[in-house]
């Protein structure tokens, strides 16, 4: 067999194609007509040549080599690029949420202390429970946790927290403002200032 050759019997093709025996010999009758193929049965076989099959293969292939694509074409930059621009928004995705998980435990850290405080912890007590909250759950499970306390008007706020956090009873009604400024003048904050305001007002009796 030479390059652009095949073999196989019209009974074959009959079978691959689906057609019938006539079908397949006109089929290849036309296709010789056409000067399309050649066919030859001197051997005893059927043997189909495609005309012109070097011609219709690509250049390189043809002469017996392929050819390494050239670094930097079109459709390589263009699949770099897409990489890469992919790969960039992840990773801005992927600051964006440590941003803003970052800010929220700020956030945390900061209203959890004045809650505590309060209620009677000291300054000192207050940064260790809310610390040991928020590298044990996320931050807004801690918040939740929180304002659940404050709308029962628990009177012991860690072990109210605490009980929250450890059974997993999240309402996940309360969400977290959209930023730390726009905090300070939530409505849903007026609990949080108005332990800020007993906090201050408990250190002028003191």
């Amino acid at each position: 067999m030479k390059r652009g050759q095949l073999s196989y019997s019209v009974r074959y093709l009959a079978d691959a194609w689906k057609w019938s025996k006539s079908s397949v010999d006109r089929f290849l009758a036309r296709l010789e007509t056409e000067t399309m193929i050649e066919t030859d049965t001197g051997t005893g076989q059927l043997i189909i040549t495609v005309c012109n099959y070097d011609k219709y293969q690509d250049s390189e292939e043809a002469t017996g080599t392929v050819a390494e694509p050239p670094s930097g074409t079109a459709a390589g930059q263009q699949r770099d690029s897409s990489g890469t621009n992919k790969n960039k928004d992840n990773q801005e995705n992927k600051e964006r949420e440590r941003d803003a998980r970052d800010e929220n435990e700020a956030w945390v850290m900061e209203e959890g202390q004045a809650y505590l405080i309060a209620f009677g912890s000291s300054e000192s007590q207050a940064r260790a429970i809310t610390s040991d909250w928020l590298k044990t759950y996320p931050a807004k499970q801690v918040f939740d946790a929180m304002k659940q306390a404050q709308a029962c008007g628990a009177m012991s706020p860690p072990a109210y927290v605490a009980k929250v956090l450890r059974n997993g009873q999240y309402s996940n009604l309360h969400t977290f403002p959209a930023g730390r400024q726009k905090a300070r003048n939530d409505p849903d904050n007026s609990g949080i200032e108005a332990i800020r305001a007993r906090r201050a007002a408990l250190r002028e009796e003191a």
